[in-house]
Parts: structure tokens; C-alpha cells; sequence
């Protein structure tokens, strides 16, 4: 799901106002449908088959949630990484599918294209036990981070 709608439709308007060209990838909320249709920037739909069938709130859907980004959204994601200069990451999966997507950027990045991954939370609200080794590897996979503060 689009986490973070409104940040996304700003950092998105603002660049291709720059003369950027930019797409952005995400699972728009139903309470704001159709609103990344009329922007000066391409939207692509990343469908959530399962959210129909499943509560996200329950393990098997969150299992499937997940499982859907790997099959299905990640090969478009990177498909068009590597047609792109830049990738803005700003959301990552739990372990174990992060390691998935780690891999993912990574190979990008070993293309060429630089992967810049925002940093909304430096520990994961959901996780109980912060992992750091783990954090770590996401956050050096990326060429650079962007971490938000009560200033920016």
C-alpha cells in the first residue's frame, strides 16, 4: 500500500516540475482513489489481489501481501530500474521478504542505477526486537539515504 500518499505526490510533482522524468510505483489507498491519475507524473498500480480475499491484518494476509510484492510487483520494479537512472525506495519489507528485495536493489545498483531509500523509521514500529545487523545490510545496500527529522 502507498504508505505515505501525500509525501509521495509532492516529492513526485516537485521533481517532474524540475523537468524530471518520473513514475511512481504504489498501491494507491482506496480512500483516495484516482487521486495519482491527474498528476504531471506516469503512475503505475501495483494490485493487491489478495486484499479483496484477505484481511492485510491477519498472518496469512500479510504471508500473501508480501508474497505478491515478490512475485508479481518486484519484477516490474526492477524491470524498470533498470531503464532508470535513479529508484526511490521509501518502504521495505520484513524479514525474510526484505532479503528478497535487498537483492533486488542491490543488482541494480550493480547496474548502475542509484537507489536512494528513505528513512521514515530508523526501527521498524512493528518489530519488537530491533535487528541491527539486519538494518545495517538494508541500509548499505542503498547509494544514499534520505532521513527525515522535525526539520526537514
Amino acid at each position: 500500500m502507498c504508505q505515505v500518499p501525500f509525501y509521495d505526490d509532492y516529492l513526485c510533482s516537485a521533481l517532474s516540475a524540475k523537468g524530471i522524468d518520473v513514475t511512481l510505483f504504489a498501491r494507491e489507498p482506496s480512500f483516495i482513489k484516482g487521486y495519482f491519475k491527474k498528476r504531471n507524473y506516469s503512475f503505475r498500480n501495483l494490485n493487491r489481489y489478495t486484499r479483496k480475499l484477505f484481511s492485510e491484518k491477519s498472518s496469512l494476509g500479510k504471508f500473501l501481501k508480501y508474497s505478491e510484492l515478490i512475485l508479481f510487483d518486484l519484477p516490474k520494479i526492477f524491470y524498470s530500474g533498470m531503464q532508470s537512472d535513479v529508484v526511490h525506495v521509501q518502504w521495505f519489507s520484513p524479514y525474510p521478504f526484505g532479503i528478497v528485495e535487498l537483492w533486488c536493489y542491490a543488482l541494480l545498483k550493480l547496474f548502475g542505477t542509484k537507489i536512494i531509500f528513505t528513512v521514515h523509521n530508523v526501527y521498524p514500529h512493528e518489530e519488537e526486537k530491533h535487528n541491527k545487523k539486519y538494518l545495517e545490510k538494508i541500509f548499505s545496500t542503498f547509494s544514499s539515504l534520505v532521513a527525515l527529522s522535525y526539520y526537514s
